[in-house]
């Protein structure tokens, strides 16, 4: 069934979202504080994320700008100003289509930010999925496995191993569900499923290199929609890399074949502090 996509879903999604990437950030164990350099402050309905001693940009971005409409000069300096502080090299910010995306744009742009490409906002309803074949075994798993969790979710999306740990640092939360998929004994590929209300936000899918092609995510997004039904979710939600002619996203076409349609698409503004000490 097509999902309408209100003003008011859309700031529903961006909030859900939120809202789980600050719990990852606000748990996060102080050793992983220290490692990555974690930090975390709200300017009104925004939230900054950053990892100063990781240059990823997943890891440092501003979620939720604009959701209660545009943010003036004052906020978006202040927000330049504690990613410089925090001597992050460069971050993004990703205003969601809603009311004020245009003026919030263009508040950005006289910042200093500069359009650097898009995410794709992809959803589903919690209607039964269609089938998943693999020769894997996927699980549920809990702190028990946390570890193999982040080695893999690690060595599948190429990041470097003290990422793992404040993603590791939720497995057994309440709310949170966390997934492998087993090739015999080894783990070769994970998920997150994060609960809020009546949304689940799908996420950390990744797969090792020599066990993609055989259904692992597929599979695992088949059964994180029957436990998010059951949980009472009615939305899935979840975001990947835009596909274009110049580059393919994999992620996308494996979300999509299981269901989804595209939500809405959210540009990403990225300011770099070299460009601007350089101008």
């Amino acid at each position: 069934m097509a999902i309408t996509m209100t003003p008011a879903l859309v700031a529903e999604l961006e909030r859900s979202e939120l809202r789980a990437w600050s719990t990852l950030y606000r748990n996060a164990p102080p050793a992983s504080v220290a490692t990555c350099g974690i930090g975390i402050k709200e300017f009104g309905p925004a939230t900054a994320l950053w990892m100063s001693k990781v240059d990823v940009l997943a890891c440092n971005r501003v979620l939720g700008i604009g959701l209660d409409g545009a943010p003036d000069d004052k906020t978006i300096e202040g927000m330049v100003a504690a990613y410089e502080q925090a001597l992050v090299p460069r971050f993004f910010v990703q205003p969601a289509p809603v009311a004020a995306a245009g003026t919030t744009i263009a508040a950005l742009e006289k910042a200093g930010f500069a359009h650097y490409n898009n995410w794709i906002r992809l959803v589903r309803d919690i209607s039964p999925p269609g089938p998943a074949p693999t020769d894997l075994r996927v699980e549920q798993v809990g702190p028990a496995h946390a570890a193999a969790f982040g080695e893999t979710l690690c060595e599948g999306f190429g990041w470097s191993p003290e990422l793992g740990a404040p993603v590791t640092a939720l497995v057994g939360t309440a709310g949170w569900k966390f997934y492998l998929a087993f090739d015999g004994d080894r783990a070769v590929g994970t998920a997150a499923l994060a609960i809020d209300g009546k949304v689940g936000w799908l996420s950390f899918a990744s797969t090792l290199p020599e066990a993609r092609g055989h259904g692992s995510q597929s599979a695992l997004v088949a059964r994180r929609i029957l436990d998010a039904k059951a949980a009472g979710c009615e939305i899935l939600s979840v975001e990947t890399s835009e596909e274009t002619p110049e580059k393919e996203a994999p992620s996308y076409r494996n979300i999509m074949r299981s269901g989804f349609q595209v939500g809405y698409v959210r540009p990403n503004y990225l300011y770099r502090f070299q460009d601007r000490d350089q101008g």
